[in-house]
């Protein structure tokens, strides 16, 4: 439990994908959502959606590839009593989500950006440049 909100886990994979040093992030995402049309891009198992439902949000989306990370952001909405009328969450491509909602018109009061690691290891240094730009255009729709 951190910030009055339950989280169920994975101990395999992403690691957790849980990251302690977004503690106080998750609560001023809290703090500043009451009311707002959210969107948490790269959720993985929706730590910042969750707290911007808990904060008030009028209406969350959380978007992912990774279906296992879904499937236990879904579990939190359970095991925190929430309206899944109010949080969703949709497995798909972040740069693919942004260009459909752009085409749409649509727009949120609040975008959430945490993206995994562009560069885990040194050996893959050198592709990050290459990948925080593809990122960066999808972010710019």
């Amino acid at each position: 439990m951190e910030n009055g909100i339950y989280y169920a886990i994975s101990l395999e994979g992403q690691k957790t994908g849980f990251y302690a040093d977004q503690r106080e992030n998750r609560q001023f995402i809290s703090s500043i959502s009451e009311g707002q049309k959210v969107l948490d891009i790269c959720c993985y198992s929706g730590g910042f959606a969750l707290n911007a439902a808990c904060g008030g949000a009028a209406n969350v989306i959380g978007v992912d590839t990774s279906l296992p990370a879904l499937e236990l952001a879904k579990e939190n909405i359970l095991l925190n009593n929430l309206d899944p009328g109010r949080i969703s969450f949709v497995r798909e491509d972040a740069t693919k989500f942004m260009k459909v909602a752009a085409s749409r018109g649509e727009l949120w009061d609040l975008v959430i950006l945490d993206p995994p690691k562009l560069a885990p290891r040194r050996k893959v240094l050198k592709y990050a440049p290459m990948d925080y730009s593809m990122q960066n255009d999808a972010c710019s729709i």
